[in-house]
């Protein structure tokens, strides 16, 4: 994923993936915490993002300090 700053401060990023055969041993909580301690290094402000309610990678997010502020609702119509 990419890694950048946007002019309004926010610290921007694409994702992180981590390997369905290394999940669950920490490397996920680790890569998510360089990725913002970078965005602050290089003037991030903050960090905001969207993911999924059901996304595990949640309790990483809510472990680093991030709070649910809000929620959409996905629509859809066939056409």
């Amino acid at each position: 994923g990419a890694l950048w700053n946007e002019e309004s401060g926010r610290g921007h990023f694409d994702g992180i993936a981590i390997l369905e055969s290394v999940r669950g041993k920490g490397m996920g909580k680790a890569l998510f915490s360089l990725l913002a301690y970078n965005s602050k290094l290089n003037g991030a402000k903050f960090m905001t993002f969207y993911t999924g309610l059901t996304n595990h990678a949640r309790y990483i997010y809510m472990g680093a300090g991030f709070k649910i502020i809000q929620a959409c609702a996905v629509m859809k119509k066939k056409l």
